[in-house]
This record gives structure tokens, sequence and C-alpha cells, in this order.
């Protein structure tokens, strides 16, 4: 059985799947301008990275992934960014999405992520 507290990657999982879990609930902001998909594209590109340390530790649940203090830090800090420069992408409805050049919709909901930081005692 599954258990939240034995499994290793709960956290990034989690995370993953609450930043982009309110696609279809939420209330879309799609971006077009590049300089905006940058912005977001920081904070997702801190996510995976987050998500690949957390797959190499070998601590269990919560442990392993506040243990990650680089990795948290860096998405604290691309967060921070994001919703200082684009403060309704953190409205507690918003999802925030655009599309890539191969037709890929990207989507992440901010107040998920902050959350998730929460969790963790990120500041």
């Amino acid at each position: 059985m599954w258990n939240r507290a034995t499994t290793p990657h709960y956290f990034v999982v989690a995370l993953i799947l609450a930043s982009s879990a309110q696609q279809a609930a939420g209330r879309p902001v799609i971006l077009t301008k590049t300089n905006d998909i940058e912005d977001l594209r920081s904070v997702q590109q801190a996510i995976d990275s987050l998500a690949r340390q957390a797959a190499a530790c070998k601590s269990p649940g919560m442990a392993c992934a506040c243990g990650l203090r680089a990795g948290l830090d860096r998405l604290s800090a691309a967060y921070r960014a994001v919703v200082t420069k684009h403060p309704t992408w953190n409205e507690a409805d918003v999802v925030v999405q655009y599309v890539d050049s191969q037709h890929i919709t990207h989507a992440t909901a901010l107040p998920n992520v902050k959350r998730q930081l929460d969790a963790c005692h990120v500041r």
C-alpha cells in the first residue's frame, strides 16, 4: 500500500501534481509573451531540478525533499520573483499556462507551489 510518510518522493510528486492539478478547475491565465513564459519557466525549471534531486535521495518522505535546501531555496527565489512581478498569477483560482513549440501545454498553480514551500518552512 502506498504510504506518503515512507514514500521518498512524496513531496516532489505532490509539488509537481499540485502545481498543475488545478488546470481544469482554475481560471486560466494563458501566456503568449516570451518574457512572461520565461518568468513561469524559471519556477518550472526549479521544480524539475528539485524533482531530479529528490529522485536520488535515500531519506524517507518529507525529510528527503525538505532537506534539499539548495533546490528549495532556488524554487523559493523563483517563486518570489514571479509573484512579485506578476501578482495576479498568485491568486487562489489562477492557473498560469502556455503552449510550447511542440504543442504541449505547461500549467502551474503558484499558490500550490507556495503551499508546498510552506510545508518545508521555506521563506
